[in-house]
């Protein structure tokens, strides 16, 4: 899978994705987002158990569908660096590859991926 996305948009999904994710967590699944991709839509939920959150990522594009979970502190960390607008998270169609490919300008992050 493919995706492609704008930095700024992606951000404004994860930023109040990662107030709901607790810090700390008997369960570390819980301090993960879950990305459900489709070609007509792309959303990031969290969930600490108590309340849960959608929303919505503004204008991504992507090629396949597919759910990952992604460290959420990692990734706005990432993004946070970013010097380059869109960004492009690629993800191999083997499940045996439990990693996630984040690029953006002549930049390369491998984010490990939990089972969704």
């Amino acid at each position: 899978m493919k995706l492609t996305l704008s930095r700024t948009s992606f951000l404004d999904a994860l930023v109040p994705a990662a107030r709901i994710v607790p810090g700390r967590s008997p369960k570390p699944i819980l301090q993960n987002v879950l990305i459900a991709a489709t070609p007509e839509r792309t959303e990031v939920l969290a969930t600490n158990l108590e309340i849960a959150g959608r929303f919505t990522v503004e204008g991504a594009q992507c090629d396949a569908t597919r759910q990952l979970c992604l460290s959420v502190g990692r990734l706005i960390a990432i993004l946070k660096t970013a010097d380059d607008d869109v960004v492009t998270i690629d993800v191999p169609e083997t499940p045996e590859d439990a990693h996630a490919t984040v690029f953006f300008g002549r930049s390369k992050f491998k984010l490990v991926t939990a089972a969704a």
